[in-house]
């Protein structure tokens, strides 16, 4: 019966203190709705409460009340802060284009963390970071999936390539592919983190190797953002001449190195935090998380806009707006090169499936990058082989070198993102290959867009459609029947006109969501849209072999050469000035006009072009020129795409080598002498100015590689099982700056009772002992909430000489609830006599205990009430009539424990046959 009073009463105080608890503890806790409740009572005496009751309804995304409770704040609070309020309200009513986030579900996201969602140019493959994922090697690893044909994403694979048994993570992966920066535990670090490179090559992926000492520093460089060139790295860094703790810095990949890193400047670095910087396809646009400009939570996400061609003036930050940020810490905002679809992680949402999710939704219009294409396809030569080469875009309109690709040597396949409304040359000038070039016009971007009527957006759903519409006629009908109804019950008409607006309503409702998911889906075919492939064969550079010149203009019915013309000319110089072949310039014309007419048009052309590149310097001993007039047509002259195709200049090799990116020229009668029988491609080597490899082992080496590094070394490829990470288990650290990420898992570290670790002076008391007794305890909270506590107890001159204690306790939250359920193992031994008893004796028990704690964190200070019954499994047996121990030691604990920063304390009363005492704690937590 004393058990169950003791137990009635605890449950009171419990109940008591949880009723008591204030809106701020229920906003810690993320329960809004009792939030709400609480600061409704509030602001009656403490009008200050109106901003944390914005929060609460900003989380809960009701942002008209939230803005009601900002402006009562305004008018209430005489020591509001109106700058904040304002801010706040501002971008509130900003007329933002409302966002449908949504969990990538239990295929990509488990019951541990996963963050640093990346997704490929193409939009095809997810890379992420899994945290202790089955089937990984260990720690954080990388992974990645597939998109599948019906949009959803495959099943994720470990990357082992890059994995090892420590923590690694992906941070950025080049447009084409082929270079990845990473996070890990790599051997050969200059300090806290680093981040190093792995490149694609024909051989797999290169083990990752430290970026060099230009980039890293004995700081902490983490979080990384490739530009679309593949060359440019953004990154976030506490090095030296920053602006606060964690600046944004530029370094651009050069022939000689990393060019010393140039912070970004004052319109992005604060005197705070700013980390996370991703580069949207468009090379202009930026994304970034910082806690230094005006946000919602403690770090929100921002937008930016290059203004030059330079990388350090920026527009001024735009925050993403309250559909996309949070009260909480927002980090890690991507989208795919598309910009349509974004991708974010967030931390202990209502819908997660752990600690960490990854999240996915449309961009709104007002935060997407400009929109690029997607440029995509197969390089192959003439025998169908794949085709390892570099591929070059040019600007048309001033001539510059915009962007580089390089193929996949398994599949001769590219991708590269290119800005709509431009018109390129493309041009593959390779070892080993002939020269080529084509025109790839994406000034009209409209006309590469299969164009569609609306109804055909909504054919999917289209029965869905049809039945919504005739449900809502025919509501319409009655409502207009029952607004003319002669009818004298007037109570029955109005129920019915109700009861007509609800399923009108409903209807409507129905349609919206139809109309939403058929929105979805729109946007989702508008990204593909901006796919295009163009497929490319190159030939094999070989005597005989021919290629044409593209882009080669004349004056209508003259052999002169236009501007436009001299940019294809002088390419075809730089091939001849470094090598000395010898070449033939053949004109060839449609059949418009005479024979002979048409001859000599086509040799004056030729004439010219020879003509311009002897100017250059050439030798004309080098070049001949042929006019073949209308002899040699490649397509039909019957029609004008036929004989614009006809009136071209090709190139022929007639004799020499070339000395330009590659291998030796193969003759046919190289080939003949040849005992294979199958005519093998000239062996393609990407040339040193375009091998990321190389350029980036040569960078790093420059920069200086720290000691330990294995990459002044051959290559390695692929995982290697005898590689021994780095022995200190440094975690991607999604929280941000330092060297252990502690996991929790739903409990943050902060919001405990105890710390890593604690030094306590403690009592414990057994009734036949008579008094309690004083002692010391350390105590350990390691992964995942594991309590580990030792004690001794001092000597006691009436009954105890000495004491010591082991007690295990582990913590499991309940959901998302501010609950925890607590068990684990208790052990005492004391060495001492009772009253009675002439020699001292052991005494002691094994119990476990078992109960749950409520966590509150009102003011600042960690509160935990808790009650636990401590089951016995052995004690000390009666050695006397007058004895010791009673059989059982079983007994009931209800007390509270507290932390305030560095300072816990607690009190406990205990209740039992054998145990029962007034027990407290007290002393510092690390």
């Amino acid at each position: 019966m004393k058990k169950m009073y003791l137990l009635i009463v605890a449950l009171l105080f419990c109940s008591n203190l949880v009723l008591a608890q204030n809106g701020d503890a229920y906003l810690a806790k993320d329960d809004y709705q009792g939030a709400i409740r609480a600061y409704r009572s509030e602001v009656q005496n403490n009008p200050a409460a109106y901003f944390n009751m914005a929060r609460a309804y900003f989380a809960m995304q009701d942002f008209d009340a939230a803005i009601l409770a900002l402006e009562s704040w305004k008018s209430k609070d005489p020591k509001c802060d109106h700058t904040k309020a304002d801010k706040w309200l501002e971008l509130l009513r900003r007329d933002d284009q409302p966002v449908k986030i949504e969990n990538m579900g239990s295929t990509i996201n488990t019951s541990e963390d996963q963050y640093v969602p990346r997704v490929s140019a193409d939009g095809k493959t997810l890379y992420f970071l899994s945290d202790e994922r089955s089937g990984g090697m260990g720690g954080e690893d990388i992974w990645y999936c597939e998109r599948q044909s019906d949009g959803s994403w495959g099943v994720p694979k470990n990357f082992y390539s890059m994995n090892t048994t420590s923590n690694e993570g992906i941070l950025a992966i080049s447009p084409d592919g082929n270079v990845a920066i990473v996070f890990g535990n790599y051997k050969g670090s200059f300090g806290s983190g680093d981040l190093f490179y792995s490149v694609k090559t024909e051989n797999g992926w290169s083990f990752p190797c430290n970026l060099g000492g230009t980039i890293n520093t004995k700081n902490w460089e983490s979080l990384a953002a490739l530009g679309p060139d593949g060359k440019t790295l953004i990154y976030s860094t506490s090095r030296e001449g920053g602006k606060g703790n964690s600046d944004l810095w530029v370094s651009q990949l050069t022939e000689t190195g990393w060019t010393t890193p140039k912070n970004l400047g004052a319109a992005i670095n604060t005197g705070e935090d700013e980390k996370w910087p991703f580069i949207a396809a468009d090379g202009k646009t930026m994304y970034f998380s910082s806690n230094g400009h005006f946000g919602f939570g403690g770090s929100d996400l921002f937008m930016v806009k290059r203004l030059d061609d330079s990388w350090t003036n920026w527009s001024e930050p735009v925050n993403l707006g309250p559909y996309i940020n949070s009260i909480k810490d927002d980090k890690d905002f991507s989208v795919s090169g598309s910009g349509i679809n974004g991708f974010v992680t967030r931390s202990g949402s209502p819908d997660g499936y752990g600690a960490n999710d990854i999240y996915q939704f449309y961009v709104p219009v007002q935060f997407r990058p400009e929109q690029v294409f997607n440029v995509f396809g197969r390089v192959s030569d003439e025998n169908d082989s794949n085709a390892w080469v570099n591929i070059r875009y040019f600007d048309m309109d001033d001539g510059a070198e915009v962007n580089k690709t390089t193929t996949d040597a398994a599949d001769g396949m590219y991708t590269v993102a290119l800005q709509k409304g431009k018109k390129y040359q493309v041009v593959i000038d390779m070892k080993g290959y002939l020269y080529f070039s084509s025109i790839l016009d994406l000034s009209d971007p409209n006309l590469l867009r299969k164009k569609e009527p609306f109804y055909e957006k909504l054919k999917f759903k289209q029965d869905e459609v049809n039945r919504l519409q005739t449900e809502l006629d025919r509501q319409n009908a009655e409502l207009k029947a029952a607004l003319q109804s002669g009818s004298e019950n007037i109570e029955e008409m109005f129920e019915a006109i109700e009861a007509n607006m609800k399923r009108y309503r409903k209807a409507l409702d129905d349609l919206e969501n139809v109309m939403a998911e058929a929105k979805y889906q729109w946007l989702e075919e508008e990204g593909q849209s901006l796919n295009l492939r163009q497929d490319y064969k190159v030939q094999t550079a070989r005597i005989g072999a021919k290629f044409e010149l593209k882009n080669i203009f004349f004056e209508f019915g003259k052999a002169t050469l236009t501007k436009e013309s001299e940019k294809e000319l002088d390419k075809l110089y730089e091939i001849m000035a470094k090598s000395e072949i010898v070449i033939e310039l053949g004109g060839h014309s449609d059949s418009i006009g005479s024979e002979e007419a048409n001859e000599k048009l086509s040799q004056d052309r030729v004439n010219s072009v020879k003509s311009y590149l002897v100017n250059k310097g050439i030798n004309t001993q080098r070049i001949q020129a042929v006019g073949y007039g209308e002899t040699q047509p490649v397509a039909s002259n019957h029609n004008e795409e036929g004989r614009a195709l006809n009136r071209r200049v090709e190139v022929k090799i007639l004799k020499l080598q070339m000395d330009r990116e590659g291998g030796e020229v193969v003759t046919d009668d190289d080939k003949k002498k040849k005992k294979e029988p199958k005519e093998e491609v000239v062996p393609v080597e990407v040339a040193e100015k375009g091998n990321m490899l190389d350029l980036l082992q040569k960078a790093a080496k420059n920069g200086g590689l720290p000691s330990g590094s294995d990459c002044n070394k051959e290559v390695q490829y692929g995982s290697n099982p005898n590689y021994k990470p780095t022995p200190t288990k440094k975690k991607y650290n999604y929280g941000g700056n330092g060297g252990i990420s502690w996991n929790f898992g739903d409990v943050d570290k902060g919001n405990f009772i105890l710390k890593s670790f604690n030094v306590s002076v403690i009592n414990w008391g057994y009734k036949p002992l008579d008094q309690k007794s004083l002692g010391a305890e350390v105590s350990f909270v390691t992964k995942k909430l594991k309590e580990h506590h030792f004690q001794y107890y001092f000597a006691n001159p009436d009954s105890v000489s000495l004491g010591i204690g082991y007690d295990y306790l582990r913590n499991w939250q309940i959901k998302s609830t501010p609950i925890l359920f607590c068990y684990g193992f208790e052990s005492k031994l004391f060495l001492g006599k009772v009253l009675t008893m002439t020699e001292e004796k052991l005494f002691g028990h094994v119990a476990i205990p078992f109960g749950i704690r409520y966590m509150m964190q009102p003011k600042g200070v960690v509160v935990a009430p808790e009650l636990f019954y401590n089951l016995s499994l052995w004690t000390s047996k009666r050695s006397d009539d007058n004895g010791a121990f009673e059989e059982g030691a079983s007994y009931l604990r209800l007390g509270v424990n507290a932390r305030w920063k560095l300072v816990h304390a607690g009190v406990h009363l205990n209740a039992g046959q054998t145990t029962s005492f007034l027990g407290f704690r007290a002393g510092v937590s690390f």
